[in-house]
């Protein structure tokens, strides 16, 4: 079974780390991307220039989460600021 997920502020070290684990991991699909101050950017861009395993995903602004459709992934991982987190976590809910 592939675990669709999300990924909330991939622009952060915390993100960044965390995108390179689900990208490596075989029942993983990384549906989602978000971060403000890389929206447009690519994997090799974000990642330092080491290419992950399975290609680029887009990074996409947080104005998507609004447009995040019940049911589209299976978990979201947040690594944002506490007060970002506290903020999303509901509309995410």
């Amino acid at each position: 079974m592939t675990i669709r997920a999300a990924i909330v502020g991939v622009g952060g070290y915390t993100g960044r780390e965390l995108w390179r684990i689900l990208l490596a991991h075989p029942d993983v699909d990384l549906v989602l991307a978000v971060s403000d101050q890389l929206a447009g950017a690519n994997s090799h861009e974000i990642l330092g220039g080491v290419d992950p395993h399975r290609g680029a995903r887009p990074v996409v602004p947080r104005e998507a989460l609004n447009h995040l459709e019940a049911g589209s992934v299976d978990v979201a991982f947040l690594a944002t600021p506490a007060e970002v987190s506290l903020a999303i976590a509901p509309k995410l809910l």
